[in-house]
């Protein structure tokens, strides 16, 4: 969890990978924790246990996806890849929804020329 709040708090995490069964803190519990900060990281869930209830909460506390072991590595790779372009695909669109509401802003008349003050 220290790493979490170090990487994560600073939003430089695009992938997250988490197993459910964790000594000090539940898998669940963290996927609840890292969906309460702001633009979180995209979440995969590890699991040996796999039931169909526990996938369920998973995808309902915002996982990306749910993965039982063993997987392949190039299940999990091809996940991870799948997971960063989402998140990167989310960050530059609220990026760019921002640089858009700044342009369409009124900018406030700071002069009024005398053909201006014809027209009131």
């Amino acid at each position: 969890m220290a790493r979490l709040r170090t990487q994560a708090g600073r939003g430089n995490v695009d992938v997250l990978l988490s197993d459910i069964n964790m000594p000090r803190l539940d898998g669940m519990e963290l996927l609840r924790r890292v969906h309460e900060r702001p633009n979180p990281p995209e979440v995969i869930m590890l699991t040996g246990h796999a039931t169909v209830e526990t996938a369920i909460e998973a995808m309902k506390l915002g996982a990306y996806d749910y993965l039982t072991k063993p997987y392949r590595i190039t299940e999990l790779d091809a996940l991870v890849k799948q997971a960063a372009e989402k998140r990167r695909l989310r960050v530059d669109n609220q990026r760019l929804r921002q640089q858009l509401a700044r342009q369409t802003t009124t900018p406030e008349i700071v002069f009024a020329s005398a053909k201006m003050q014809e027209g009131r």
